[in-house]
């Protein structure tokens, strides 16, 4: 297999494009990652993901709000490690076919593809729907899929898509038993005609307590529910530390330190990290090796600073 992200042009001048390799190994599997897709004048447009899937899919427009002043910015590196998900198991995929079939491939996965696929259903619709307006919390379509501000300045998402499964429940726990007969609110259609009104209650009720007095109240409520939680407190969550989702690992100076686990596991294991990532360039002089490159040509390299 060989993967590259290289531009089109760069690979044509470096002579590793798919004919260059296949010539030597006719069972090639050949991986290209782009930003914008393999075809179209933009083949050789570089692209990070921040501009060919955040920017370009619609995720942007769709996550930021009606009356946000500034846009959304996109966590690091968040289209990449989908991107890189998605190319592992086209990956294998390939792999498969050609064991099982004999046939080759050339596999390729774009930033652009990566982020539209994640707003697939957004992106279906609008012929339809038209331009789906952005994102106003205060008139949700269901305010029992929304976010609420704790008195502590923490962010409470409520997300029970059964509306009229849990409405009342909710109303019990949040100890507000008058709101279930309230004219207003008594099923999905009415709360959706009075979604603001509903969200102004519901806002008034979440800030007269912090996020740990709501998160003991709403410890039994059989909804679903979550804080909105910083990177921090991440590292704390039960379920990360149960599952294993963290793995523990250890830099050059002794200091200890957690990475994300890939999210799969197989029988059970969690899929931990195993070392840190090698420096850039770490592994350069024994692939030359492995090429053929003797040791006074790699030292002439290296006089030349081509690497470390």
């Amino acid at each position: 297999m060989f993967l590259t992200s290289y531009l089109p042009a760069l690979r044509t001048r470096l002579g590793i494009d798919v004919d260059d390799l296949r010539a030597v190994n006719p069972r090639l599997v050949y991986v290209r990652g782009s930003g914008w897709g393999s075809r179209g004048p933009m083949v050789n447009t570089g692209g990070y993901d921040s501009a060919a899937a955040w920017s370009s899919s619609g995720t942007l427009h769709k996550l930021t709000g009606a009356d946000d002043d500034d846009p959304v910015a996109q966590p690091a590196a968040f289209y990449d490690l989908q991107g890189s998900n998605t190319i592992a198991g086209a990956v294998a995929m390939a792999l498969y076919r050609r064991e099982r079939m004999g046939q080759t491939a050339v596999v390729d996965v774009s930033l652009l593809n990566t982020g539209m696929w994640a707003l697939g259903a957004d992106i279906a619709a609008a012929p339809f729907t038209g331009e789906v307006p952005r994102a106003d919390r205060r008139a949700p379509g269901n305010p029992i899929a929304n976010y609420y501000r704790t008195k502590d300045g923490r962010w409470i998402n409520l997300v029970c898509l059964q509306a009229d499964r849990f409405w009342d429940e909710l109303c019990l726990v949040l100890d507000r038993p008058e709101l279930v007969a309230d004219p207003r609110f008594l099923d999905a259609a009415a709360r959706f005609t009075h979604n603001r009104a509903c969200v102004e209650v519901l806002d008034g009720i979440f800030a007269e307590r912090t996020l740990d007095e709501w998160r003991e109240t709403l410890a039994g409520f059989s909804g679903v529910w979550a804080p909105a939680l910083t990177p921090a407190e991440v590292h704390d969550h039960v379920q990360v530390r149960e599952n294993g989702y963290l793995s523990e690992l250890t830099a050059e100076d002794g200091t200890p330190f957690r990475v994300v686990a890939p999210p799969y596991q197989f029988d059970g294991e969690p899929a931990r990290a195993r070392a840190r990532a090698p420096d850039l360039g770490a592994d350069t002089e024994q692939v030359l090796r492995n090429l053929g490159l003797d040791a006074a040509t790699l030292d002439d390299y290296r006089a030349q600073g081509a690497f470390g």
